[in-house]
């Protein structure tokens, strides 16, 4: 259950200055409880049976208007406000240490292919007793067990202190001015790592300098030392209080009475530890896609966030027209911006593509070699030609890029490329039929991203190839094959392919939609 209350009063200290203040408390009150899971308890001292306590979440706030317009002089106004923001607490996220404790479902898969365990056992028509082995014997790999998500007993729920201060000016020809700061930063927010690793030695290093929590065979096939080997990953979620952002805006408006129209141009930064999306019910997703990690799994350094956008343009406007009876209204809106940030990554098939052997894979940033025919920098797999052929196009494939050519010889940072500039245009328009007393029947035209329409050339969004910003920022751009284990440090294998695009518009907001509707009001 979630109870939330809200209480709020004004004061006019004077007639030009006035003050608001509110507080706000939430609880949660969480009833049911995880199953005891002794292995994570004997080991690591975490209870998987403890939720977050019910206590209350306070988030006072204050805000103030106050006029500064003198005599006869444009009207000005100065507002802003600052106070704690907790909303509504994602509560999905919580599922997973109900979930996961160990005992989730495995798969054994027995056929004629080459990845599976073996041949198929003989026919059981009793679903009662389902076949624990393939026909040649074959069972679950070693260790297959089931994760185990564990919440911090003393878990706050989302919470964050924002800060505004904005001025409104009344210019000529009747355009109202905006200039608008806010400051935005986390006071809790969620934090997701794996803690069944055991520690790392300060020269546990691979080839390319990163921190490593286990071994790799020469397969490419990851096996992570673990504190306990009872049970698979543990993934805990806690807080943390480093995430920051702030973005100033300027904004131009105008109403009359046949037009109303707006622009606006912001810049902001974000920066945050994790930029975790609920992707799924447990936590192991949200860990591996919350950020990529060539370093420990533990450190909370700041670096550039997900949805961190610096630079973003909208304008909107709506013209009416000069007849009052059966009112045609004509309205567009326009929206760009920077482009979203991503990293590349290792990817790789049956679980390759865990570079520094945490159990997550697919989080793990790539190296960028200083030159790709180099084998001493980066490993190619494949015929002579084959290897040729790769370092070839990835060189080119660099070279072409400033943000990885600027990082040549060492791993590449989080976040720091970014897709083209995003252009997004709508257009509507609205034709009143009827319009009797308070009743009123209308037909609304929309065109999303109308420049496509006009040309399959524009309103193109580029996105990196082969993947869905939606869910996560990490691209995949080359596929582990193997691993070097000769010598002190190992050296993973790769195979790139040399037909690979940058960017692909081949997505769905790329093309324009048409979208009729009607509407009755009474």
């Amino acid at each position: 259950m979630y109870h939330s209350l809200y209480v709020s009063d004004e004061w006019s200290a004077s007639p030009r200055l006035t003050f608001t203040f509110g507080l706000r408390s939430d609880v949660q009150i969480l009833n049911a409880r995880p199953p005891y899971v002794g292995a994570v308890d004997s080991v690591l001292h975490l209870r998987t049976d403890r939720v977050p306590s019910n206590g209350i979440q306070w988030s006072p706030r204050v805000g103030f208007n106050v006029d500064l317009a003198r005599g006869n002089g444009a009207p000005t106004q100065l507002r802003g406000g600052a106070g704690l923001f907790a909303g509504t607490p994602p509560l999905f996220w919580l599922f997973g240490g109900f979930s996961a404790y160990g005992l989730a479902a495995r798969t054994l898969q027995c056929g004629t292919l080459s990845t599976d365990a073996g041949p198929a056992p003989a026919f059981n028509p009793d679903y009662r007793d389902p076949p624990m082995t393939c026909g040649g014997g074959q069972s679950f790999a070693a260790g297959a067990s089931g994760e185990v998500d564990v919440i911090d007993r003393d878990l706050r729920f989302p919470q964050r202190f924002r800060a505004s201060l904005a001025v409104d000016r009344t210019l000529p020809l009747g355009i109202v001015g905006t200039l608008e700061a806010l400051y935005t930063r986390s006071t809790q927010t969620l934090f997701y790592t794996g803690v069944n690793l055991a520690e790392p030695s300060a020269g546990a290093l691979d080839h390319d300098g990163r921190l490593m929590y286990g071994t790799i065979a020469a397969n490419g096939i990851a096996s992570p030392r673990r504190l306990t080997s009872r049970v698979g990953d543990i993934v805990s979620i806690r807080n943390q209080s480093r995430d920051y952002a702030y973005d100033v805006t300027s904004e131009l408006r105008k109403s009359g009475r046949f037009a109303d129209a707006s622009a606006s141009v912001s810049y902001g930064r974000t920066r945050d530890v994790q930029s975790p999306r609920p992707v799924s019910a447990l936590l192991i997703d949200d860990w591996r896609f919350a950020r990529p990690v060539a370093g420990r799994e533990d450190d909370m350094s700041l670096t550039t966030s997900d949805y961190d956008q610096p630079l973003r343009l909208r304008a909107s406007g709506t013209i009416h027209s000069p007849w009052q009876q059966r009112r045609t209204d004509l309205s567009f809106y326009y929206v760009g911006g920077s482009g979203l940030p991503y990293t590349y990554v290792a990817g790789g098939a049956g679980a390759r593509g865990d570079l520094n052997a945490d159990g997550a894979v697919g989080n793990d940033p790539i190296y960028i070699p200083r030159a790709a025919a180099d084998t001493t920098e980066i490993k190619f797999s494949g015929t002579a030609e084959q290897i040729a052929a790769q370092q070839a196009a990835f060189d080119r494939f660099i070279d072409t890029a400033a943000c990885l050519q600027r990082q040549r010889g060492r791993i590449m940072a989080r976040n720091s490329c970014r897709t083209p500039w995003m252009n997004l245009t709508n257009l509507a328009v609205r034709q009143t039929l009827s319009q009797r007393s308070s009743q009123m029947f209308a037909l609304e035209l929309q065109v999303f991203n109308v420049l496509n329409l006009l040309n399959p050339r524009w309103g193109r969004v580029q996105l990196p190839t082969g993947t869905a910003l939606t869910s996560s920022n990490q691209v995949a751009l080359m596929s582990q094959t193997g691993e070097t284990t000769a010598g002190a440090r190992p050296q993973p294998v790769y195979r790139f392919d040399p037909a690979m695009r940058r960017y692909s518009s081949e997505n769905y907001d790329t093309y324009y939609q048409i979208q009729l509707a009607a509407k009755y009001t009474f």
